[in-house]
């Protein structure tokens, strides 16, 4: 088989998927032909709502097909490059549309997602962080709410690695932290703050009760990239101390 009918054949089943999958048609309506496929998908890609663009590109992102050769690495960078020509306020991370757009926060996030990604240890922690994720990249409703307690508690899970105390509060293990001349006093002191807030505040980690305010998406993505940062620096110490 030629270069082109290899292509032809990839392409072929990638239109199949997106047909069952994305556009939910039966199997039997789609054309046998590649060029009669592609003028259907992108005829139905353009008069769809601004939101089903972006479930798009996340199911692109996800794709996996024996029969198809896919480079996800390469589809990411490529669709943050065009989102950032196009001034769009989103970007995609970890195979999510996430409404983050500046660079640095972008970085941070994704690394801390790596790094608790290839340790086995860490697992705890890259759960919350990929929940986080998924509930601020919900379009339809997102949760702001719970996404800044799963963010608190990805600080929560790498403090009681670390610190090898698996039942203690973030307060206690940032003391330990702290004691043990892992994290400077000021660090610990901001993220028992923090701690705090998320305890006292619109009921993000008690109960909803009447008269407390909204959580908006700036507090939510604010924890995330805040709690993203300390968990790299951690672990960036952890690994020093450890050579």
């Amino acid at each position: 088989m030629d270069r082109n009918s290899s292509f032809d054949l990839d392409f072929f089943t990638f239109c199949k998927v997106l047909w069952i999958e994305f556009f939910k048609e039966p199997i039997d309506e789609i054309s046998s032909y590649r060029f009669e496929a592609t003028d259907v998908i992108r005829a139905r890609f353009f008069d769809a709502a601004w939101y089903r663009i972006y479930d798009f590109i996340e199911l692109i992102a996800n794709f996996e097909h024996d029969e198809v050769n896919f480079y996800p690495e390469e589809f990411i960078e490529f669709t943050n490059k065009v989102l950032e020509s196009e001034n769009s306020g989103y970007r995609l991370l970890n195979g999510q549309i996430v409404p983050i757009s500046n660079e640095f926060e972008l970085s941070e996030i994704d690394e801390s997602l790596i790094k608790t990604q290839a340790l086995s240890s860490y697992s705890g922690v890259n759960l919350h962080l990929n929940s986080v994720i998924q509930k601020l990249s919900d379009r339809s409703n997102p949760d702001y709410r719970n996404s800044i307690k799963e963010s608190i508690l990805a600080v929560e899970s790498i403090c009681s690695i670390l610190t090898g105390d698996k039942k203690a509060t973030l307060g206690v293990t940032l003391k330990k932290l702290e004691t043990e001349n892992k994290i400077h006093s000021a660090l610990k002191t901001g993220f028992s703050a923090l701690y705090g807030y998320t305890s006292d505040a619109g009921g993000i980690r008690h109960k909803l009760l009447e008269g407390d305010s909204e959580v908006s998406f700036d507090e939510a993505k604010f924890m995330l990239v805040t709690c993203s940062v300390f968990i790299n620096f951690l672990i960036s110490k952890a690994s020093k101390n450890e050579k």
